[in-house]
């Protein structure tokens, strides 16, 4: 479908599995062979679907967070779409160098962004497991970032969420 996802349910809240279960079965609905533009409106209705339902079904357990980092990335012919919320990551390899291409969004990156603390101590900050955003967490309406880039011959690329990116440099 060419269509890849990692979901990971946010850890410190109840039932993230759940959470991540939800996004896995609304991707795994979207019918193969969208074009480009289609694909992407069907990932955003559907994960915007598991936003509400998350949100309700938190609220109906006593205001309890049930939620999940998410990076989906498509691909169609010498193209490539990112979408995420939180600090699931995509990765791109070209020309030997890896480089992150998605924005995590968590509070240490807010404060990097800000000035307040640098890059290199970002990792081993107190708050480093802090997200600002998720599927099922925060506002009624999520916002999911969107980047978009060509795909050379020999392009590789790397989704992960944070098990694996706070454990190797």
């Amino acid at each position: 479908a060419g269509l890849w996802a990692v979901a990971d349910g946010a850890g410190g809240h109840e039932a993230g599995e759940v959470a991540s279960g939800m996004i896995r079965d609304a991707l795994l609905a979207i019918p193969d062979g969208l074009p480009a533009g289609r694909m992407l409106g069907e990932v955003r209705q559907r994960i915007a679907l598991v936003h509400e339902t998350l949100l309700e079904s938190g609220a109906a357990q006593n205001g309890a967070t049930i939620a999940s980092t998410l990076v989906v990335l498509i691909l169609r012919g010498d193209h490539f779409a990112c979408l995420w919320a939180g600090d699931s990551r995509l990765y791109r390899q070209r020309g030997g160098v890896l480089e992150q291409v998605s924005r995590d969004h968590s509070l240490v990156q807010e404060l990097v962004d800000a000035g307040v603390v640098k890059p290199e101590d970002a990792e081993s900050h107190p708050r480093a497991n802090v997200i600002t955003r998720a599927v099922g967490a925060g506002e009624d309406e999520l916002e999911i970032d969107k980047t978009t880039d060509r795909v050379l011959p020999g392009d590789r690329f790397l989704l992960c969420s944070d098990g694996l990116s706070k454990c190797l440099p």
